[in-house]
């Protein structure tokens, strides 16, 4: 729902309302009777020249504020803050409250639901708080028309406020049953389609037909009335329904309530788009703008004004397109002289309230005190003398404990930087205790293998069950998982060596381009294996400040790693860029298809993970050591998806000089 800027009228609001039935009408359930716009307000404003600054002046001005949310939503803010002002001078809790409750409809109609359900909430706690029954059950009638029009999907929200609306409203005694009605209202217009509330549907309707014949003349009868239509209508009495519509129209027309005329014409267009029922919209709209004109509506009807001169331009209707015309020429003139007339911005005095609230504040705390100095002249030398003894016996013991106090400060500021280092420490003990954990158990895993093979070959030898052939083979087996499993504890030893205290880190120029060459010799059997061909395209001249042994690790094992992850007869692809004061070299491979989106996953190792990569547990502790390395060597390391199903390993390292 949106209302318009500052200074426009409430065009598509008003047009939202009638759609909506009671929707928005309903929001306060104005028990007055309305038979043109122009009446009532008349007759409040003679009304309000014959009050004066009191309580009966603010209620006046509420219901003016009232009146004005069906048309203007700047002079209904205008208004309640005017309410607002005068109650807090005046100390008016009812009108402070009703003030919180007319700002929610502002902003409800200027389609802001954080803040009307804000306000509505403080307008509540207020009339709670008074035990005012009647208005808070209409304030949590509004807060569930709020959540049904503003929030979509789920409307619990809605129905339990009308649901507690209901039930305080229908333990009042008369009149305020006559409230009771809206409720009903809101309730049979919320549930009609629910197959299992067609009883407490038809219940409500009775009720409140039973409600309203105690108060004739009410306008809640003509809502009651329209679901006989829309029974007709889902009946598939579309001829009845039109004809029952229309007279209610026409006699809302006779009463002089224009709006609710015009909200049952309105229904018509609900019946076109619900029920497909085809009825002559353009005599409608037509009916509509032309009442709504008449009564001083032709503001709010700029929708239907514009879709009347669409239709009849479509149609080539010279005579109605030169009328239509002329009536959106004199509508933009009228919005043209409220934009210029040079009246008070609303939105910007609202938002100083609150700053002329504290000088108000300001300015009556200052006559006090000037006031009670007046009173209290007699005694000031007596007072200054007390004071300056007071003063000087304060500072005596401040002096005294002064540097007790900073002693204290230091101290307690020292035990602060102490206990930080402490817990700093601690953390970094338990992490580094988690990983040798972690380490002891996959290189206990890994040597077990080798070692069992070993026994194993034993006891066949022993038997003398196996071929001279066999046994070779087996040997064979022996020898190759014993060499990696070597290897792996050599890495391990080379990590261990760099975690010791007496480790010096010694950085030195490392050309890239020769070192990668290496590392790809001692994969090349493992890449022949996989078909995997390994591309080399970093610079000759390229280098590194780095320790040549760690990043010469760090390379063998991403090549490893790369191999391992790469698919079937792939490529691996070497390149490095030269940006912010470093290199980036990045290995990129086609990976298997298990792997796709494991780069999370690679330079970390949590073995009840089960989203990490399938990799055997020296890889993932090769690159878990990679990682620390290159931590060492002031430079970073991650994975990265790339398009396509590849995988990058990358490392930053400062380029050398």
């Amino acid at each position: 729902m949106h209302i318009g800027t500052k200074y426009m009228p409430a065009y598509k609001g008003i047009r939202l309302l009638l759609r909506q039935g009671l929707l928005l009408l309903l929001l306060m359930g104005m028990s007055w009777q309305v038979r043109a716009q122009s009446t009532p307000m008349q007759k409040l404003q003679q009304l309000l020249t014959q009050q004066h600054d009191s309580i009966a002046y603010v209620d006046v001005l509420s219901q003016i504020s009232m009146l004005y949310h069906l048309s203007n939503a700047d002079s209904c803010l205008w208004y309640a803050l005017k309410v607002k002002e005068i109650s807090e001078r005046l100390q008016y809790k009812k009108g402070i409250a009703e003030a919180w409750n007319l700002e929610s409809i502002c902003h409800a109609l200027n389609n802001n639901f954080k803040l009307a359900v804000q306000y509505e909430y403080t307008a509540l706690q207020m009339f709670r708080a008074m035990g005012d029954s009647i208005k808070a059950a209409q304030v949590l009638n509004n807060l569930g028309v709020y959540y049904y029009n503003y929030v979509p999907g789920d409307k619990s929200y809605a129905f339990d406020y009308l649901y507690q609306s209901m039930d305080i409203m229908r333990k009042l005694p008369p009149p305020a049953d006559s409230q009771y009605v809206v409720m009903l209202q809101n309730y049979v217009d919320w549930f009609r389609e629910y197959p299992a509330k067609k009883d407490s549907v038809k219940w409500a309707i009775a009720t409140a037909r039973q409600i309203m014949s105690k108060y004739p003349g009410s306008r809640s009868i003509y809502y009651m009335d329209i679901t006989v239509a829309d029974s007709l209508m889902n009946a598939g009495k579309g001829k009845a329904a039109e004809a029952l519509v229309n007279a209610l129209a026409d006699k809302a027309l006779g009463q002089g309530l224009v709006l609710i005329a015009i909200n049952m014409y309105e229904h018509l267009d609900t019946y076109r788009k619900e029920n497909k029922y085809l009825s002559d919209s353009i005599f409608y709209w037509e009916k509509i703008y032309h009442i709504g004109k008449a009564a001083g509506y032709s503001d709010l009807q700029t929708a239907t004004l514009s879709q009347l001169y669409q239709y009849y331009s479509s149609i080539h209707h010279s005579e109605k397109i030169s009328y239509y015309m002329q009536e959106m020429i004199q509508q933009a003139r009228r919005v043209q002289q409220q934009l210029l007339h040079p009246g008070i911005s609303y939105m910007d005095y609202f938002l100083k309230t609150g700053e002329q609230a504290t000088l108000q504040n300001d300015k009556k705390q200052q006559a006090q005190q000037l006031e009670q100095q007046r009173r209290e002249d007699n005694y000031y030398w007596a007072v200054v003398f007390i004071l300056i003894a007071v003063v000087g016996l304060v500072s005596f013991i401040g002096f005294t404990k002064y540097t007790g106090f900073k002693e204290e400060q230091a101290h307690k500021a020292a035990l602060a930087r102490t206990t930080i280092t402490l817990a700093d420490k601690r953390l970094q003990l338990e992490a580094n205790d988690d990983f040798k954990n972690k380490l002891i158990t996959i290189i206990a895993n890994d040597f077990r293998l080798p070692l069992q093979h070993i026994v194993e070959v034993s006891a066949l030898i022993r038997s003398r069950t196996m071929g001279q052939v066999e046994m070779m083979e087996m040997i064979e087996q022996i020898a190759a998982s014993s060499r990696n499993t070597l290897v792996v504890f050599d890495n391990i030893l080379r990590w261990i060596k760099s975690q010791l205290s007496g480790f010096v880190y010694t950085p030195q120029p490392c050309f890239l381009h020769s070192m990668m060459m290496v590392a790809m010799d001692s994969v090349g059997s493992a890449a022949a294996e996989k078909q995997v061909k390994i591309f080399n395209h970093l610079p000759e001249n390229l280098t590194v400040t780095a320790n040549r042994e760690m990043l010469q690790f760090v390379h063998r094992h991403l090549l490893e790693a790369a191999v391992t992850a790469s698919a079937i007869k792939s490529t691996i692809i070497i390149v490095a860029r030269q940006e912010d004061g470093g290199v980036y070299v990045s290995i990129t491979l086609r990976t298997k298809p298990c792997l796709r989106g494991s780069e999370p996953y690679w330079f970390q190792l949590n073995e009840k993970d089960k989203s990490q990569p399938a990799l055997q547990h020296d890889t993932r502790l090769m690159l878990i050591i990679c990682k620390d390395f290159m931590t060492k060597m002031d430079g970073q390391i991650w994975a990265a998806d790339k398009p396509e199903d590849s995988l990058s390993f990358i490392y930053f390292l400062r380029e050398g000089r």
